[in-house]
């Protein structure tokens, strides 16, 4: 009998471990330069004008860094979004402007906000194929995936409306 228990807990034993040593799949790969730690949420406030800057040809320069920006507020799907000459970026934590701001007036209201740029990779895109619908963005065929989920995120952010 002695025998027989020795045999059940090898197997619990090895299923536990290979549990344990399962995890989902990271959404960042690697090489990302996501900031460290959590981010307080984004908050309205003061937001000094000398501190503005042009809006960034390639944000993957600025990773890491807090910029001041100006831009048009907007609302995307995947949150609240800070629109400039030639993109936009998106505001971590935040899923719409407030609604007391009017920001769905074309072109939408002004801001200013500060914030550090980071990179996520977790936009849900997939190659168009022609089958059934799905969701997330489709790409075209032949795009890369990986690149396809990147977007880049001010983090800890403070606005304030002009």
């Amino acid at each position: 009998m002695k025998s027989s228990g020795t045999l059940l807990q090898i197997p619990v034993v090895l299923i536990i471990g290979a549990v344990a040593a399962c995890k989902p799949p990271s959404a960042v790969p690697p090489t990302s330069s996501a900031a460290p730690g959590p981010s307080s949420p984004p908050s309205e406030g003061r937001v000094e004008a000398n501190e503005v800057r042009e809006w960034p040809d390639n944000w993957g320069e600025l990773v890491g860094q807090v910029v001041v920006l100006e831009g048009r507020m907007g609302n995307a799907r995947r949150g609240a979004i800070v629109e400039g000459p030639g993109g936009s970026i998106d505001v971590d934590g935040l899923e719409a402007w407030p609604p007391d701001l009017d920001v769905h007036t074309a072109p939408g209201r002004r801001v200013r906000i500060r914030g550090t740029v980071i990179e996520k990779w977790d936009l849900p895109v997939f190659h168009e194929d022609g089958g059934p619908p799905r969701s997330g963005m489709p790409v075209p065929a032949g795009t890369d995936l990986n690149a396809a989920r990147r977007r880049y995120v001010l983090t800890g952010a403070v606005w304030e409306p002009l």
